[in-house]
């Protein structure tokens, strides 16, 4: 037993060892059977698969097919690249891996993907020289890889000599942009990166402290060069930029040599071309009181000298500690011809304006902006091409302000807060009741961004741009103007304004008249008056006939005029988010081609029928509709069910993804989207009412099959008691009739008519009779004598036996003579005695004449009690 237990002992332990070994040798104990990717097919042969953001740890090449051209396996949880996954797919053109943990990639994993072109390895843990040489050598065709890793904070610089493994590179003869993290002494780029002839875009960051004159000797053809992150480097060769033959685009984002420095870096670069140079937070330290100390952030002649000698098309500065620019910075006749794009992004730039007013007349300048980094946002209706520093791309993104006015009057230079108080003394200085002020600019700026400049300055002056004829787009946002009296003058093609966070609560209703090509207004946060808006809102944009885009949000508003758009029909952009309207406060129909509608953040409870199919006939003529309702508590009653049956069924473009706060019938919050289920809801909401309308219509049918049956059967009573109740007509008594009761009768059952029945309605009911047997005329005919008995009798009472209807030769001129004879005057003069059995063979004229209760079913042709009562009733 003991031998036994030994054995099983060491049989586990060598099993656990093996699994130990296994994993060592990153093999893992789990299949990877079963993709779990998703497969997209855009062409015949051409096939994405999509593995990203499923925490996978190993990949299995069955998941893949020869046709497959794209692959994604980033944000997933793999620490190695393995030999027989990823070679062999001849159509793979695109590979994702970046955002994993991996630390190593086996020589042959991407053995024979000859058609690669693109390759993301960022954001891993990988070090270039302990990867194999050869690991690339058969991509190609590659012209983008991305090789940008996770490097902590505290990251020491390599020992190695060298920046890069030698014969990595050099086969990517096709290569077209490089991104890179190096960890070095010296940037250096091996004499194999000479092969490298296609190579444009350059992307360096890492742990390095110097870049010397040689550092890029080798990379002689890239055009696009990027620094950033290089927070480790001390020094920077003057002639390092030298080594490019056709550079045309510099950004050094966190590269702190000093503002200073980074400009004498450009000395190579005099007489050349450049398109593009941005500068982020290259200032050497990080507190701006040092850089005033050293005077790093002095923008003078002597600094930007060799900037002035490039023929620079964009620059853009951005939070350099930059406190002080001289007038001689940007004064030379190469920046005069070729500076198009200006963008200074410091926080409160002191010292001599005169260079701002320079730089405002630069003969080719077109889109210019001074300000704080803070007021850097987003704006989709700018198309300024900007270099974003945290992301390292250009971007469309919203341009920062301006900082300097120039008055022409008196060539006055007025800057920010600190001047503000300046400006109001000196227009109130002026002995003129309006005040004309004017601002010199280049007539070839189009866009202009002055954003946080004029501390309480008020817009009671005409205030005027000298050379605006060409200016589209004007920013004025963050600068709590206030008394929007007089426009700004002087800008005849303005397309695009933006008055945001200013104090608007004064607003004469002419103000935008000025700029008949306005496409494009912002006038969110800016304390507009609800009163003057419900009241002005349609004079205000009349003359705006370009209008396109409005955003009014975060007004608090409540009232607009409902044809505010009459004169816009090309609006297609409206914010009124973050008011207080509680409908849509214009009339929609007055917006043919507005398909984007932002009423968020309101009081809204829900939309009209008629602004909903507004709202679907511009979605279905325009091609969409965007809607965005989120913040508003919606109303879900049974009254706006066909506005939630909408919200659910649309298919114009909705936020929040259709689920809105709303408020049930019995005041409780709830979503739009626990009423999914619109059979249900239109059951518990209309349920009540139609049950009741279908009862009140069931009664209505029944009441009306009784009337029916009543006129039917007593057609002649109902008529008799409408003449007596609307005319002077009378009901004949027995008194105005010869004989009280005629009996019509079969002679061969006689002896019930002519002896019982005669003798109890002469004896009991004490009335005259006439019996044809006894007192019918010899000389007059049977029918005559009958009919005149009949007219000249009270009531007539037949008895319809057997023998009187089937035999009788006067049985059917008995029974019409006695059906015609009944009429307004005596409706209930016939009374019929029948068997049950002889109904059916009565005549239907007769039935229909004779009331019901005047019908007396006959059991045995005896004289019961019942017969007797019921005589007594009707002859009574």
């Amino acid at each position: 037993m003991e031998g036994f237990s030994l054995n099983v002992f060491l049989l586990f332990s060598f099993i656990g060892s093996v699994h130990l070994s296994l994993y060592k040798e990153n093999i893992f104990v789990y299949t990877c059977d079963g993709s779990p990717c998703s497969k997209t097919t855009i062409d015949v042969n051409v096939e994405v698969v999509d593995c990203s953001g499923r925490s996978l740890q190993c990949v299995s090449k069955t998941w893949f097919s020869n046709s497959t051209n794209e692959i994604r396996l980033q944000n997933n949880l793999l620490t190695v690249v393995l030999e027989g996954t990823l070679n062999d797919l001849r159509g793979l053109e695109i590979l994702y891996l970046q955002d994993n943990a991996l630390n190593d990639i086996k020589p042959n994993a991407f053995q024979r993907l000859y058609n690669l072109q693109y390759l993301n390895l960022e954001n891993n843990n990988l070090v270039l020289f302990d990867l194999p040489v050869t690991i690339f050598c058969d991509l190609i065709s590659l012209t983008e890889l991305r090789l940008v890793q996770k490097f902590e904070d505290s990251q020491e610089v390599d020992n190695r000599n060298a920046s890069f493994p030698d014969q990595m590179f050099g086969c990517l003869r096709n290569l077209h942009t490089l991104r890179v993290s190096v960890i070095t002494s010296t940037l250096y780029f091996n004499a194999e990166f000479q092969n490298l002839k296609y190579l444009s875009t350059l992307y360096v960051t890492g742990t390095f402290h110097s870049i010397e004159q040689n550092s890029f000797e080798n990379v002689q053809y890239v055009t696009s060069l990027e620094l950033r992150n290089c927070e480790a480097i001390n020094r920077f060769s003057d002639l390092a930029l030298g080594a490019f033959n056709h550079l045309s685009s510099i950004s050094f984002s966190n590269v702190p040599i000093g503002l200073q420095k980074t400009l004498h870096v450009f000395r190579p670069l005099v007489n050349t071309n450049i398109s593009f140079i941005n500068l982020y937070r290259v200032q050497l330290e990080n507190r701006r009181v040092m850089s005033i100390l050293t005077k790093d952030g002095m923008l003078t002649g002597n600094s930007t000298i060799f900037l002035q000698q490039i023929c620079l098309n964009t620059l853009q500065l951005q939070e350099n500690y930059i406190f002080v620019i001289f007038k001689e910075a940007f004064r030379s006749d190469k920046l005069t011809s070729c500076l198009k794009t200006l963008y200074v992004f410091e926080k409160d730039i002191l010292g001599n304006l005169m260079a701002l007013y320079d730089i405002l007349n630069l003969l080719n300048l077109q889109s210019v902006a001074f300000g704080d980094p803070q007021f850097m946002v987003w704006d989709p209706t700018d198309s300024l091409d900007v270099f974003n520093s945290n992301t390292g791309k250009r971007e469309i993104s919203f341009k920062s302000p301006g900082i300097l006015m120039e008055f022409a009057s008196n060539k006055v230079m007025l800057k920010g807060k600190e001047n503000s108080q300046f400006l109001k003394s000196y227009l109130q200085n002026v002995n003129t009741s309006i005040m004309d002020t004017s601002l010199a600019i280049s007539k070839s700026i189009t866009k202009l961004d002055f954003m946080s400049l004029f501390s309480g300055i008020t817009l009671d002056h005409i205030y005027r741009f000298d050379g605006g004829d060409n200016v589209k787009s004007l920013n004025f946002r963050h600068n709590n103007i206030k008394n929007f009296v007089f426009p700004v003058l002087g800008l005849p093609k303005l397309q695009k304004l933006y008055y945001s966070y200013n104090d608007m609560s004064v607003l004469s209703n002419n103000f935008f008249d000025v700029y008949p090509a306005l496409q494009t207004i912002f006038l969110d946060n800016c304390k507009l008056s609800s009163f003057f808006v419900g009241k002005n809102s349609s004079r205000v944009f009349q003359y705006l006939p370009e209008l396109q885009q409005l955003d009014l949000s975060f007004n608090s508003l409540d009232l607009m005029a409902p044809n505010t758009f009459h004169s816009n029909p090309r609006l297609n952009q409206l914010n009124l988010s973050s008011n207080r309207f509680k409908r849509i406060p214009f009339d929609l129909a007055l917006t043919p081609n507005l398909y984007q509608l932002d009423i968020r953040k309101n009081v809204i409870t829900s939309l009209t029928r008629e602004e909903m199919a507004i709202i679907e006939n511009n979605r279905n003529k325009l091609g969409d509709f965007q809607l965005f309702l989120e913040g508003n508590i919606l109303s879900c009653e049974c009254e706006h069910l066909p506005f939630i049956q909408w919200l659910l069924t649309t298919t114009i473009s909705l936020d929040d993804d259709r689920n809105y706060t709303c408020i049930n019938s019995d005041g409780g919050l709830s979503y739009t989207l626990d009423y999914v289920n619109i059979e249900g809801m239109w059951r518990k909401c209309c349920g009540q009412f139609f049950l009741d309308i279908s009862i009140v219509l069931m009664c209505l049918l029944c009441s009306g099959y009784l009337v029916i049956l009543l006129w039917v059967k007593n057609k002649t009573l109902i008529v008799s008691s409408i003449l007596q109740l609307f005319t002077n007509m009378k009901l004949k008594k027995l008194s105005d009739y010869k004989y009280g009761v005629f009996i019509g009768y079969s002679d061969r059952d006689y002896q019930f008519a002519c002896s019982t029945l005669r003798r109890f309605i002469e004896e009991e009911l004490r009335l005259t009779t006439f019996v044809r047997d006894r007192d019918l005329s010899p000389t007059m005919s049977e029918a005559e004598g009958l009919m005149e008995a009949m007219n000249s009798s009270w009531k007539i009472v037949l008895v319809a036996n057997e023998s009187f209807i089937a035999h009788n030769e006067w049985f059917l001129f008995t029974v019409r003579s006695a059906a015609y004879s009944v009429g307004p005057a005596n409706p209930s003069r016939v009374i019929v005695l029948v068997e049950e059995k002889c109904i059916s063979r009565l005549p239907t004229d007769l039935l229909a004449s004779v009331p019901e209760d005047n019908i007396i079913l006959v059991l045995e042709w005896h004289l019961t009690y019942s017969i007797q009562q019921a005589l007594i009733t009707l002859l009574k």
